[in-house]
């Protein structure tokens, strides 16, 4: 193993030993409150993700700020990466933004919660072709000659492909799948790709419970 691929797997090792267990998410979801349930994960290390939320803004300033979190973390694993793998994993950092994009070129609108859209240029693929497979194909062409590399992505495509077609996966069974391929992806660059699909994971729920609780707390208000 090379010096640079010690550095990158150690770093990679060191933030999926800090995600949170099952334990840890049900007991952060017994916080019914909105400040509480926030206030308890800013002391877990989903902390420095919620950096940026002030319980007083809207739930518009939150979305932004949990993804704006998310691309800072994508900027951060970008720098791990060896040089020839960076603008691949620099790619993944559109990928959260791109059903809002859509809706942003189909609708017309600019509702508060696009704003973050403003910020950088989004590609657009070309109207009436798939979404997910294009951004796949640009993705694909951004990856390194190393056809041994190539391989290993591939089967992770084809397992999320599969994985997302079946009506009962469970969120559990699809951590437990991605985690294995992480773990076979340990001693290659491509580990990084594994590693930011279990991030997003835990952002999404993240934001899932955190919306619950904001949108739940305005209906109870008097």
């Amino acid at each position: 193993m090379t010096a640079q691929a010690g550095y990158l797997l150690a770093r990679i090792q060191a933030r999926h030993g800090q995600r949170l267990d099952e334990n840890q998410w049900r007991m952060l979801a017994s916080s019914h409150s909105f400040d509480r349930f926030l206030s308890q994960a800013r002391d877990t290390p989903l902390g420095p993700w919620l950096e940026g939320i002030d319980p007083s803004r809207d739930i518009h300033h939150m979305e932004w700020s949990l993804r704006d979190a998310f691309r800072r973390h994508v900027a951060e694993v970008t720098a791990w990466a060896p040089p020839a793998w960076r603008p691949a994993t620099k790619w993944l950092a559109t990928l959260p933004d791109l059903e809002a994009t859509l809706h942003r070129r189909a609708s017309g609108m600019t509702h508060p919660w696009l704003r973050w859209l403003d910020d950088s240029p989004h590609p657009l693929p070309p109207t009436g072709a798939d979404p997910l497979s294009w951004w796949l194909e640009q993705w694909r062409e951004l990856w390194p000659k190393e056809p041994g590399e190539h391989a290993r992505l591939l089967e992770l495509i084809r397992y999320l492909r599969a994985s997302l077609t079946q009506d009962n996966v469970t969120w559990r069974e699809l951590d437990e799948g991605v985690t294995l391929r992480l773990r076979r992806h340990a001693m290659h660059p491509t580990v990084l790709f594994p590693h930011l699909l279990l991030t997003a994971m835990d952002f999404n729920r993240l934001r899932g419970e955190l919306s619950r609780r904001w949108l739940f707390a305005r209906e109870d208000a008097p």
